[in-house]
């Protein structure tokens, strides 16, 4: 376990890990935000999880390659979203939780002593299961919201920019450019989580996390969410938690599948790989069965 010097580390590795400024060096007329070489590559070692005396996830061993989207699959009940909140140190947050094991970001330990869990949390982005912008807050303000808690780093007059960026990012700007003041809370479901995408992305984080981001949504708004993920992975490592079986197959590199074996037992991984290899031919029998409806 790499244990920070100082409790500034994983600034500092972001820092490092990008050349210039991040907003500055792609171009708001296309998108694009060039990142290369900032994603990041997760590691989870011999991860328990679980709330006082429940172990909700146990033996977990995961690699999370950068620049590819990985999907967590499974029952319900198998431990994937508390698996995902483990890795930006949100679990930890709840009353009683407990996170054993090493959760490493390039090599360093997210829960080490030192590491601080708000930084750990701009670097590794959240997008739940339901659009949650906040409905009192324009969509400019929605997106700039992580921004005015970093103003002293990015400062105030990159907002703009930043704001148009993220939205750009999230294919959602040519839609909102000319209502930025609108209320957020007014945009169709669809649009709201494509929003909530562009406010986790404002703050440039290295590896974004998504809690079935389309379960609540239409076909048409799911299609716009998979098409953004297909271009963010250019920049960002992504973790992605999904029950629909085809959108795993359409939208993930490596594919994980866990499951509780026995009733009464904690959720655990039992198989990950290639996609295709998952969904064609994967070596766990039990694996086979789910993915091809015979039970979850």
């Amino acid at each position: 376990m790499s244990t920070p010097e100082r409790p500034d580390l994983m600034e500092s590795a972001s820092t490092s890990g990008s050349s210039g400024n991040g907003a500055a060096a792609g171009s708001a007329g296309d998108g694009r935000h060039a990142r290369k070489g900032s994603a990041r590559r997760m590691d989870i070692v011999d991860l328990d999880a679980g709330f006082g005396t429940k172990t909700v996830i146990a033996g977990i061993n995961l690699r999370i390659e950068p620049n590819a989207v990985t999907a967590l699959i499974g029952p319900s009940g198998a431990g994937k979203s508390t698996l995902l909140r483990c890795l930006n140190a949100l679990h930890s947050t709840a009353k009683g939780a407990f996170a054993r094991g090493e959760i490493l970001l390039d090599g360093v330990d997210i829960n080490a002593a030192g590491v601080d869990p708000v930084l750990v949390r701009r670097r590794i982005g959240m997008v739940f299961q339901r659009p949650n912008p906040f409905p009192t807050m324009s969509i400019y303000d929605n997106v700039a919201a992580g921004l005015r808690l970093t103003a002293g780093r990015t400062g105030r007059h990159r907002f703009d920019e930043t704001v148009e960026r993220a939205l750009r990012q999230a294919d959602l700007w040519a839609e909102v450019k000319d209502r930025l003041r609108s209320a957020g809370g007014a945009l169709s479901g669809g649009q709201q989580q494509r929003l909530c995408i562009a406010r986790a992305l404002a703050v440039e984080p290295e590896v974004l996390l998504m809690d079935e981001p389309c379960s609540a949504l239409d076909p048409i708004s799911t299609s716009k969410i998979e098409e953004t993920i297909h271009a963010l992975k250019v920049d960002y490592t992504i973790v992605i938690v999904t029950h629909n079986m085809q959108q795993a197959a359409r939208v993930s590199d490596t594919t994980a599948f866990m499951t509780v074996l026995e009733a009464g037992q904690p959720g655990t991984l039992v198989e990950t790989g290639p996609t295709s290899e998952i969904f064609g031919k994967p070596t766990n029998e039990v694996t086979g069965a789910y993915v091809s409806g015979q039970f979850g």
